[in-house]
């Protein structure tokens, strides 16, 4: 929903079931509930969907790859 005394810019593009609590820019791309800029929460679905990959990574730092094979094996 919208909230009272929020203005929305020309040409600004609200997905359904976002919750707008502040005025957007003329533009703005938003959804979600609060709402949330396109671009920034797109950043945070990638970044998500990427965290086992850097876990991995960090491991490897860590552990050395031939540890983190050992630690992977033993904890799927």
């Amino acid at each position: 929903g919208i909230s009272d005394h929020v203005s929305i810019g020309d040409k600004a593009v609200v997905t359904g079931q976002t919750g707008v609590m502040s005025d957007l820019a003329p533009g703005a791309v938003v959804f979600g509930s609060p709402s949330r800029p396109h671009r920034e929460a797109m950043k945070l679905q990638i970044l998500y969907g990427r965290l086992p990959e850097i876990y991995n990574d960090i491991k490897e730092k860590i552990f050395g790859s031939r540890t983190a094979a050992v630690i992977a094996a033993i904890s799927s």
